[in-house]
């Protein structure tokens, strides 16, 4: 956090942050609550794949790999997707890396939907939406080992957190998940994510701190 922040949270009668790999960030004499970003469970739900690709205008022949994130972004590291799904293509040719950027939130539901699995390859995340997005559609995950992604995914059958950053050991947990194809239940995982839960949970603690003054 920068220096500004840290000073700030000193004087602060409460602080949220959503994961504690931030709050662990903040001077050690600061309490702070956890409240993950609410997912509107309206919105992302789990839909048909066959009409998602039709309106989407993407093959219905291959295996789609959605990356997570900006393929612009440095941090995203959009080139780590690419050599581990390159090394993957040796064994299975029907596939295709899809990415987005610059996408409405509402149109991310669709893509989701559209695709067979979702890549997360970033070398720094807080706590990303877009992992509790594809759950709540009910998407596989691959994902590396950042932020707190591992809350997530961790005991999700059907969902793989990689052990290390190699493209190959990052190809052969999509491997595994595209020839598998085992229906998850992540929605299930994330309910509680709701975001008129959260909304409430957040209201709660400025209620909490006002009825001190």
């Amino acid at each position: 956090l920068r220096a500004i922040s840290r000073y700030i949270a000193l004087l602060a009668e409460g602080i949220i942050v959503v994961s504690d790999s931030l709050g662990n960030l903040l001077p050690k004499s600061c309490k702070f609550h956890v409240i993950p970003d609410g997912i509107d469970l309206d919105l992302f739900t789990s839909q048909s794949k066959k009409a998602a690709r039709s309106k989407l205008g993407l093959p219905s022949d291959k295996k789609l790999i959605l990356f997570a994130g900006n393929p612009d972004m440095p941090e995203k590291r959009f080139e780590l997707a690419q050599k581990a799904v390159h090394v993957l293509k040796k064994k299975l040719a029907d596939i295709e890396l899809i990415t987005v950027k610059k996408l409405p939130h509402r149109a991310i539901p669709l893509y989701l939907n559209a695709c067979d699995v979702l890549l997360l390859t970033s070398w720094h995340e807080g706590s990303p939406n877009i992992i509790k997005e594809a759950l709540a559609c009910n998407l596989p995950v691959v994902s590396v080992d950042v932020g707190d992604i591992s809350r997530y995914i961790g005991k999700i059958k059907g969902c793989v957190l990689c052990r290390d950053n190699q493209p190959e050991t990052i190809s052969k947990a999509l491997e595994r998940i595209l020839c598998e194809d085992i229906p998850i239940r992540g929605r299930d995982s994330i309910v509680d994510l709701d975001i008129h839960i959260t909304i409430q949970k957040i209201i709660a603690i400025y209620e909490s701190v006002l009825t001190k003054y």
